[in-house]
């Protein structure tokens, strides 16, 4: 992976519980209190002009169908992929990604600590790691 558009930090977003970290931007807010991170220096859906989601890119043109060639996570280092249906995301190490329905409709992607009881609720299900962190 050596094409500068597409390698990190372009790649899949982090999702976090509660706000992005300090040297993370904070892109979206998908649902309830999850947000799309991205590592600083790179573009956000809203920043650019594609506003493809859950992708970080280099440039304001957008990069996701090249991410989608060599899928991973922005920062392919201590970030795990996962999927959910077409939908790609990244979860920090040791957290497990997971899908929850709404009884209104629709479904939520996000990630939680296996042991907190986060993971508990019946509409929630879990989803399988397409990659781990290199680290």
């Amino acid at each position: 992976m050596d094409d500068y558009y597409s390698s990190p930090p372009a790649g899949f977003t982090l999702r976090r519980n509660g706000s992005c970290a300090a040297n993370e931007k904070e892109c979206d807010n998908p649902w309830g209190r999850w947000y799309d991170c991205c590592p600083e220096g790179t573009y956000c859906s809203s920043e650019r002009s594609d506003n493809d989601r859950n992708v970080c890119c280099r440039t304001k043109s957008g990069c996701k169908a090249l991410i989608e060639q060599d899928p991973h996570c922005a920062n392919n280092e201590t970030w795990d992929l996962y999927i959910n249906n077409q939908d790609y995301f990244c979860c920090l190490q040791g957290k497990r990604g997971f899908v929850q329905t709404f009884s209104e409709g629709g479904a939520g992607i996000a990630c939680a600590d296996p042991g907190s009881g986060e993971l508990d609720n019946p509409s929630q299900s879990l989803l399988n790691l397409v990659a781990s962190g290199e680290l």
